[in-house]
């Protein structure tokens, strides 16, 4: 924000000299527009990074991971942001994901998820995970399947 001030000061400043403005001269006037960019930060609390998949996870065929990732997030962006999944191939037929008592599959064709705008405030959001199993799979410590990104929208 700050850098954006002194650019836009920068700019004011030649746009006078340029123009020929001085002291006693007629007046000129000049139009000035800024766009903020918006962003998204975020920072990761919790991550799970193993997945424990037993005989009894392949027997029903899905395993639940509650509050496997727990993140805190800050954006500007009055339209909210997107949350990109990329789920590891081989391991899952399926991921559901449960976030703000609402849930989400995930899919090759449909991997994102829409997140509204909670305004400048920092909150924290906690993700949980059905993982339906591929038929190949055995008991065993994998790691973890599911990785994400943020984007301001």
């Amino acid at each position: 924000m700050r850098r954006a001030m002194i650019n836009t000061i920068a700019v004011i400043h030649f746009l006078l000299i340029t123009t020929g403005v001085h002291g006693g001269s007629s007046i000129s006037h000049i139009g000035v527009t800024a766009t903020v960019l918006p962003i998204v930060k975020y920072e990761i609390i919790h991550q799970e990074k193993n997945l424990l998949i037993t005989e009894e996870n392949i027997k029903i065929g899905y395993i639940d991971v509650p509050g496997a990732v727990i993140f805190s997030i800050k954006s500007n962006s009055k339209n909210g942001y997107v949350m990109t999944f990329f789920v590891r191939s081989g391991l899952l037929k399926e991921v559901e994901v449960f976030y703000d008592s609402v849930s989400s599959g995930i899919h090759d064709t449909q991997n994102e998820i829409f997140m509204p705008s909670e305004g400048m405030k920092q909150v924290v959001k906690e993700l949980s995970f059905r993982l339906h199993l591929s038929d190949i799979l055995m008991p065993g410590m994998y790691d973890w399947p599911v990785a994400f990104m943020i984007q301001a929208v």
